[in-house]
């Protein structure tokens, strides 16, 4: 007996070394939900002490609409053998100790211990490379994409409706004398407006939609499965928008501005996303010349 609870002991220690060695969180759950084993890559990544974590269920780690369904999907696999995730890596939303949440990579096993089955999961800590993400793909000002991811999902829009078929509006916005508001009120009120004005247009757009900033006060929009009318009737919501907008000045005192937009749709020519990009910005000038805070369209 003393033999056996030695071995056992020494197989723990053991183990516990082995899983501490792994930079990962690594975490050991029983069929009931109930953690078992929690590493020091959990405890870094989640904020929990290993005796805070042991004997708790699993789902204090996830945000709460997971965690209400997490021992639901444990019953169906005992019972069924479903597996959801099961020996597949993917990408999930993890909680903290202080309530946070975290992109992870999940990866879940199955492992057979003297006849009693566990869970094992290694969790990858995406935080670095989600923010590193953001850096390249987002407008550190605004919010929206940057130029070169705007226009790259943008060109995926067109191949995926050139396969799939379908309608693509282009619109280009460009908010109107934005110099003469940097001149008079300075680059922080500039600032200030070119996130005011963002937060206005993505506040009124779909989830499909994609907007960026493209250049200084130039943004491009594209609404995929969108004609003409649709897109008018958009780009009239947008205008009125940034009609709406009031901000401070420096003097204590308030400013507004406008948006002209020019619209234009994919058509069966196109060769590329770039030639509907150029209509919409002819109809953008077109705009202009005709008294700003205004919408115009450009046919093929």
């Amino acid at each position: 007996m003393r033999n056996t609870v030695l071995s056992q002991v020494t197989g723990d220690v053991a183990l516990d070394a082995l899983l501490d060695s792994i930079v990962d969180a690594v975490i050991l759950i029983d069929e009931g939900g109930i953690i078992r084993r929690f590493n020091k890559g959990a405890e870094r990544i989640f904020g929990y002490g290993r005796d805070e974590a042991l004997g708790r269920n699993v789902a204090m780690l996830m945000p709460a609409e997971h965690a209400t369904r997490h021992d639901g999907y444990l019953a169906q696999y005992r019972e069924t053998g479903e597996a959801r995730i099961i020996g597949i890596g993917r990408e999930v939303v993890a909680r903290r100790k202080d309530g946070t949440e975290l992109p992870v990579v999940l990866s879940v096993g199955v492992l057979e211990i003297l006849g009693e089955r566990f869970f094992v999961g290694n969790i990858h800590d995406l935080t670095v490379e989600a923010r590193l993400r953001q850096l390249a793909t987002v407008d550190q000002l605004t919010g929206a994409f940057n130029r070169g991811h705007c226009l790259e999902l943008a060109a995926r829009e067109f191949n995926r409706q050139r396969r799939h078929g379908g309608s693509i509006a282009v619109l280009l916005l460009d908010i109107d004398r934005f110099k003469s508001v940097n001149d008079t009120f300075g680059h922080a009120t500039g600032d200030l407006a070119l996130k005011g004005f963002t937060d206005a247009c993505r506040g009124d757009l779909r989830d499909v939609d994609i907007f960026g900033r493209i250049g200084g006060e130039e943004f491009l929009l594209i609404l995929p499965e969108a004609d003409r009318t649709q897109a008018e009737l958009v780009a009239e919501r947008l205008r009125r928008a940034t009609e709406d907008i009031v901000l401070p000045n420096p003097d204590g005192e308030t400013f507004g501005f406008t948006v002209s937009i020019g619209i234009a749709c994919v058509e069966p020519s196109d060769e590329a996303i770039e030639n509907a990009i150029r209509r919409a910005d002819a109809a953008l000038y077109r705009a202009k010349a005709a008294g700003r805070n205004r919408v115009e369209f450009r046919a093929g």
